[in-house]
Protein backbone atom coordinates (compact mmCIF):
# COMPACT_ATOMS: atom_id res chain seq x y z
CA UNK A 1 0.00 0.00 0.00
CA UNK A 2 2.97 2.38 0.30
CA UNK A 3 2.81 2.42 -3.57
CA UNK A 4 -0.55 3.19 -3.82
CA UNK A 5 -0.36 5.79 -0.70
CA UNK A 6 2.02 7.68 -2.54
CA UNK A 7 -0.18 7.55 -5.39
CA UNK A 8 -3.14 9.04 -4.01
CA UNK A 9 -0.86 11.51 -1.89
CA UNK A 10 0.02 12.97 -5.15
CA UNK A 11 -3.06 13.02 -6.82
CA UNK A 12 -4.13 14.40 -3.41
CA UNK A 13 -1.33 16.91 -4.24
CA UNK A 14 -2.44 17.65 -7.82
CA UNK A 15 -6.22 18.64 -6.82
CA UNK A 16 -5.33 20.71 -3.77
CA UNK A 17 -3.18 22.42 -6.20
CA UNK A 18 -5.69 22.92 -9.03
CA UNK A 19 -8.32 23.91 -5.86
CA UNK A 20 -6.05 26.62 -4.84
CA UNK A 21 -4.84 27.95 -8.33
CA UNK A 22 -8.99 27.93 -9.09
CA UNK A 23 -9.66 29.81 -5.97
CA UNK A 24 -7.06 32.31 -6.51
CA UNK A 25 -8.51 32.94 -9.77
CA UNK A 26 -12.04 33.54 -8.54
CA UNK A 27 -10.73 35.70 -6.67
CA UNK A 28 -8.83 38.03 -9.12
CA UNK A 29 -12.69 37.52 -11.26
CA UNK A 30 -13.98 39.15 -8.03
CA UNK A 31 -11.47 41.29 -7.77
CA UNK A 32 -12.47 42.46 -11.34
CA UNK A 33 -15.88 42.10 -11.01
CA UNK A 34 -15.61 45.04 -7.96
CA UNK A 35 -13.36 47.37 -10.29
CA UNK A 36 -16.19 46.72 -13.10
CA UNK A 37 -19.01 47.87 -10.65
CA UNK A 38 -17.04 50.49 -9.33
CA UNK A 39 -16.21 52.35 -13.19
CA UNK A 40 -20.10 51.22 -13.93
CA UNK A 41 -20.93 53.21 -11.11
CA UNK A 42 -18.63 56.34 -11.70
CA UNK A 43 -19.79 55.73 -15.40
CA UNK A 44 -23.45 55.86 -14.24
CA UNK A 45 -22.76 59.00 -12.47
CA UNK A 46 -20.98 60.59 -15.41
CA UNK A 47 -24.03 60.16 -17.20
CA UNK A 48 -26.35 61.22 -14.87
CA UNK A 49 -24.47 64.69 -14.31
CA UNK A 50 -24.37 64.43 -18.24
CA UNK A 51 -27.93 64.86 -18.78
CA UNK A 52 -28.69 67.16 -15.88
CA UNK A 53 -26.27 69.38 -18.02
CA UNK A 54 -28.13 68.85 -20.93
CA UNK A 55 -31.60 69.76 -19.96
CA UNK A 56 -29.78 72.75 -18.50
CA UNK A 57 -28.51 73.51 -21.60
CA UNK A 58 -31.94 72.71 -23.50
CA UNK A 59 -34.02 74.95 -20.86
CA UNK A 60 -31.13 77.57 -21.51
CA UNK A 61 -31.36 77.60 -25.04
CA UNK A 62 -35.48 77.51 -25.01
CA UNK A 63 -35.63 80.60 -22.96
CA UNK A 64 -32.75 82.46 -25.29
CA UNK A 65 -34.52 81.35 -27.68
CA UNK A 66 -38.07 83.25 -26.33
CA UNK A 67 -35.75 85.68 -25.25
CA UNK A 68 -34.59 86.50 -28.99
CA UNK A 69 -38.50 86.28 -30.26
CA UNK A 70 -39.53 88.72 -27.84
CA UNK A 71 -36.85 91.25 -29.14
CA UNK A 72 -37.83 90.46 -32.54
CA UNK A 73 -41.27 91.04 -32.27
CA UNK A 74 -40.09 94.23 -30.12
CA UNK A 75 -37.65 95.26 -32.90
CA UNK A 76 -40.33 95.06 -35.89
CA UNK A 77 -42.84 96.55 -33.50
CA UNK A 78 -40.48 99.66 -33.64
CA UNK A 79 -39.29 99.70 -36.68
CA UNK A 80 -43.11 99.66 -37.89
CA UNK A 81 -43.81 102.37 -35.46
CA UNK A 82 -41.07 104.43 -36.11
CA UNK A 83 -42.12 103.50 -40.21
CA UNK A 84 -45.73 105.11 -39.52
CA UNK A 85 -44.64 108.09 -37.47
CA UNK A 86 -41.72 108.91 -40.59
CA UNK A 87 -44.65 108.57 -42.86
CA UNK A 88 -46.63 110.65 -41.11
CA UNK A 89 -44.21 113.34 -40.52
CA UNK A 90 -43.89 113.07 -44.12
CA UNK A 91 -47.34 113.58 -45.12
CA UNK A 92 -47.29 116.22 -42.64
CA UNK A 93 -44.44 118.61 -44.04
CA UNK A 94 -44.78 116.91 -48.35
CA UNK A 95 -48.65 117.13 -48.24
CA UNK A 96 -49.26 113.84 -50.24
CA UNK A 97 -46.36 113.00 -50.86
CA UNK A 98 -47.45 113.86 -54.59
CA UNK A 99 -43.99 116.08 -54.91
CA UNK A 100 -41.55 114.45 -57.11
CA UNK A 101 -37.77 115.55 -57.93
CA UNK A 102 -37.13 115.97 -61.55
CA UNK A 103 -34.32 117.77 -63.26
CA UNK A 104 -33.56 119.27 -59.88
CA UNK A 105 -36.71 121.10 -59.28
CA UNK A 106 -39.57 120.25 -57.24
CA UNK A 107 -42.66 120.21 -58.65
CA UNK A 108 -45.98 119.64 -57.08
CA UNK A 109 -48.74 117.93 -59.09
CA UNK A 110 -51.56 118.18 -56.86
CA UNK A 111 -51.85 121.52 -57.63
CA UNK A 112 -51.37 121.95 -61.53
CA UNK A 113 -52.76 118.47 -62.72
CA UNK A 114 -56.19 118.58 -61.80
CA UNK A 115 -56.51 121.74 -63.81
CA UNK A 116 -54.32 120.28 -66.69
CA UNK A 117 -56.36 116.59 -66.67
CA UNK A 118 -59.44 117.90 -66.81
CA UNK A 119 -59.32 120.18 -69.67
CA UNK A 120 -61.04 118.31 -72.10
CA UNK A 121 -63.48 116.60 -69.78
CA UNK A 122 -67.41 117.19 -70.52
CA UNK A 123 -69.81 116.95 -67.27
CA UNK A 124 -72.09 114.08 -67.94
CA UNK A 125 -75.04 113.99 -66.43
CA UNK A 126 -77.32 111.00 -66.19
CA UNK A 127 -80.90 110.42 -64.64
CA UNK A 128 -82.21 107.69 -63.25
CA UNK A 129 -83.29 105.05 -64.89
CA UNK A 130 -82.04 106.42 -68.12
CA UNK A 131 -80.25 103.90 -70.45
CA UNK A 132 -76.66 104.05 -70.94
CA UNK A 133 -73.44 102.59 -72.81
CA UNK A 134 -70.94 100.57 -70.68
CA UNK A 135 -67.32 100.37 -70.81
CA UNK A 136 -67.08 96.64 -70.82
CA UNK A 137 -63.78 95.50 -72.56
CA UNK A 138 -64.01 91.38 -72.84
CA UNK A 139 -61.61 89.31 -75.17
CA UNK A 140 -63.78 87.02 -76.74
CA UNK A 141 -61.70 83.91 -78.15
CA UNK A 142 -60.86 83.29 -82.01
CA UNK A 143 -62.11 87.22 -82.58
CA UNK A 144 -59.60 90.26 -82.69
CA UNK A 145 -60.15 92.37 -79.80
CA UNK A 146 -59.12 95.69 -82.08
CA UNK A 147 -61.72 95.17 -83.95
CA UNK A 148 -64.57 94.30 -81.50
CA UNK A 149 -66.42 97.03 -79.87
CA UNK A 150 -66.04 96.90 -76.00
CA UNK A 151 -68.92 99.16 -75.07
CA UNK A 152 -72.41 97.25 -74.32
CA UNK A 153 -75.19 99.16 -75.37
CA UNK A 154 -78.21 100.27 -73.44
CA UNK A 155 -77.29 99.36 -70.05
CA UNK A 156 -80.26 100.46 -67.94
CA UNK A 157 -79.07 102.72 -64.77
CA UNK A 158 -81.66 102.16 -62.77
CA UNK A 159 -79.71 103.65 -59.29
CA UNK A 160 -78.98 106.55 -57.42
Amino acid sequence: MGRDAKVLQQGYNKLRNKLEQSQLETLKTLEDLKRTEAELDTCTSQLDESQKQASVAIVERSTMEQNAQHREASMKAEVEQTLDSEVQTRRRTEGDGAETVRGGQKRNYDTRTPGHQDTRTRGQHFRSGELVWVYSPQRKKGRCPKLDSQWVAEYWRGWG
